[in-house]
């Protein structure tokens, strides 16, 4: 006799062929308890992993919001935060150095990610951006003759230009800019009106600094740049007055 629409589910307590779709034993009338097949070891899901929180670096290409607070005139010294107010990284200037050397370190204030040097005796403003294992990355020039809407830009080790940064009135806000004319970061000086009602008296010890950064621009270009702009511009300008 042909097996009514192919079915092979039997019934667990007499033994009789069942219906497919049954759920009831057409023979005893007992309930049809339904069996899954054990998995299979080899096509099982591999467990997601546990993510945990990354901390990240100071110059981390996720980084957008950078403020620099330097501390002690020109000595150049000082934290550096985040969007948050959060400490992520320290500057401390190198003492046993005949250059004017500022080294910047992550948050554990031991490791050293990058470091700039200004070039003495030089005819123009120069500075000197060194990764970690002082490899140089950048030259920071300034222009000589442009006092009131300050232009310093940086050039590659083979001293090609590479950025641009123009100031407004005074050099308190830089717009940077790549040689194709795209805004790369801002950089502002955020107590400019101490510069302007205290301006290098005594009480004017320290000088922060707004850092938006618009691309995936290595960071260790730009954070010292801000470094460059305070030492070539503000704290010039506070000699000769």
């Amino acid at each position: 006799m042909p097996v009514e629409n192919g079915s092979d589910r039997f019934c667990q307590y007499c033994g009789a062929r069942l219906k497919p779709g049954a759920s009831f034993c057409n023979a005893c009338g007992n309930p049809i308890r339904e069996y899954k097949a054990a998995p299979n070891p080899a096509v099982l899901v591999q467990p997601r992993p546990i993510l945990t929180q990354t901390v990240m670096s100071l110059f981390d290409p996720r980084r957008r919001y950078y403020t620099v607070k330097r501390e002690w005139w020109t000595w150049g010294s000082g934290d550096i935060y985040d969007e948050r107010g959060i400490v992520i990284g320290h500057m401390s200037r190198r003492v046993f150095s005949i250059r004017e050397a500022i080294e910047f370190r992550e948050a554990n204030n031991r490791t050293t990610s990058a470091l700039i040097h200004r070039k003495l005796m030089a005819i123009r403003d120069t500075f000197e951006i060194k990764d970690s294992q002082e490899q140089l990355l950048a030259r920071v020039k300034q222009k000589i003759f442009a006092p009131i809407h300050p232009v310093m830009w940086l050039e590659d080790p083979a001293e090609k230009k590479i950025l641009e940064a123009q100031g407004n009135f005074l050099g308190f806000s830089f717009r940077i800019h790549d040689m194709a004319g795209m805004p790369v970061a801002d950089i502002d000086k955020t107590d400019k009106w101490k510069d302007i009602f205290v301006g290098g008296s005594i009480l004017d010890y320290s000088q922060h600094y707004s850092i938006v950064i618009n691309t995936d621009i290595d960071r260790r270009l730009i954070v010292p740049l801000a470094i460059a702009i305070d030492e070539a511009i503000h704290e010039e300008r506070k000699r000769h007055r």
